[in-house]
């Protein structure tokens, strides 16, 4: 069985999106360093005590103790970021990133988060470094800056700068980034992220990057992150135990994995445990367990699962013969082009199954399937015809 390696979220799992994820440091806050009030702390915000200053910027930002106002935030969070407060600095550069309480301003987002990240702030260090990889809200993209700062980040454990880092090395022509990019990703794996043991199982299973394809570290890898539930780890553990290719097959270990991808909604996994519960192929073979997982995974879009629902339901085979819901499926995938579909319509119209005898509708479809190549409908349209299909 071929492996079909799975990366359902982009290029190795990667964050959703910049901004999405900024989102997430924004409120990285940390409680008041003293037990005062408001009042008293505007007393102390007033004489230029940044930590009072950014203390206020936090209750305003998040409406802590007050009635939340961002804009109040931003100008306290700004007289502290003048005074060197580092989180002051990072947090007012995301509000002008996201323009939270006050205008998107890219040059002055990068002017703060750049202060706080020559400070060493990691959170504003990975911060520019997902500006500059994505160019977010008009920040120039930039993979060399974006590279610096991720590396800054990760040379202090930043998971998540470890794992950029490493699918922008990976990218590179030169090979001495192709070697840094396996570093950083096995770093990141080795911090037990479940993302990122699936990523470095990714890269030795295909070799991307210039790593040596090492189907033993692959297993070792997607085995960890699978442990953990990670269904694509689980699925693609399951293929490489299953075919045996570099590694001792284990078609029971397999089909307990495709399983356990399967119950967590893998789509491929589904199907295909349906291929194998049809052909009996490393279990007992059992069609009404077939056209279960093939419902399943057509019902999350699989278009191959939806077939074969279509033909189990036509031929009645492991599930009570319904003609009328084979049609809508095959007449469904008919229309975006698959030729078999098309093909089957042409015999159901034929034959009048589900529907009246139409030899036109028949003709029609076994038309269209044939201009796609299908030996069985051009020879379906010459019968009806009475011509050669090369006439």
């Amino acid at each position: 069985m071929r492996t079909i390696v799975i990366d359902p979220v982009g290029r190795w799992g990667r964050l959703a999106g910049a901004l999405s994820v900024m989102v997430l440091f924004m409120m990285a806050t940390v409680q008041p360093a003293y037990p005062v009030t408001i009042d008293r702390l505007l007393e102390l915000a007033a004489d230029g005590d940044a930590t009072a200053q950014y203390t206020l910027g936090v209750m305003y930002q998040k409406g802590s103790g007050t009635e939340q106002d961002k804009s109040e935030a931003a100008k306290w969070y700004k007289l502290a970021a003048q005074s060197g407060h580092v989180k002051a600095q990072f947090n007012l550069g995301i509000m002008y990133l996201k323009g939270d309480g006050v205008e998107v301003n890219p040059d002055d987002a990068v002017n703060w988060l750049t202060s706080a990240a020559e400070q060493g702030d990691v959170d504003a260090q990975y911060a520019l470094g997902l500006a500059y990889e994505n160019g977010t809200s008009g920040i120039e993209k930039d993979d060399y800056l974006a590279v610096k700062w991720y590396t800054r980040a990760a040379e202090q454990g930043y998971t998540k700068a470890q794992s950029n880092l490493s699918v922008l090395l990976e990218q590179s022509e030169e090979e001495r980034d192709r070697d840094d990019a396996l570093d950083w990703a096995r770093k990141a794996a080795e911090t037990g992220n479940v993302k990122d043991q699936f990523n470095l199982g990714l890269m030795y299973l295909t070799g991307d990057g210039g790593v040596d394809t090492d189907i033993e570290e692959a297993v070792k890898w997607f085995r960890k992150a699978a442990k953990k539930g990670h269904p694509d780890a689980q699925y693609n553990l399951a293929a490489v135990l299953f075919k045996g290719d570099g590694v001792e097959a284990d078609v029971d270990e397999a089909v307990s994995w495709y399983r356990k991808a399967a119950e967590q909604g893998q789509t491929d996994a589904q199907y295909t445990l349906g291929l194998l519960y049809l052909d009996g192929d490393g279990v007992k073979k059992d069609k009404a367990t077939a056209f279960k997982w093939f419902t399943k995974a057509s019902e999350n879009g699989h278009p191959e699962a939806l077939y074969n629902v279509g033909v189990m339901q036509y031929k009645g085979d492991g599930v009570k013969r319904d003609l009328s819901s084979a049609m809508d499926i095959f007449r469904k995938i008919a229309s975006d082009g698959d030729a078999r579909a098309q093909f089957n319509l042409g015999v159901m119209y034929v034959r009048g199954e589900g529907v009246a005898k139409s030899e036109e509708d028949a003709l029609k479809w076994f038309t269209m399937a044939a201009e796609q190549g299908n030996e069985a409908a051009k020879n379906a349209v010459e019968k009806i015809t009475g011509r050669s299909w090369e006439e």
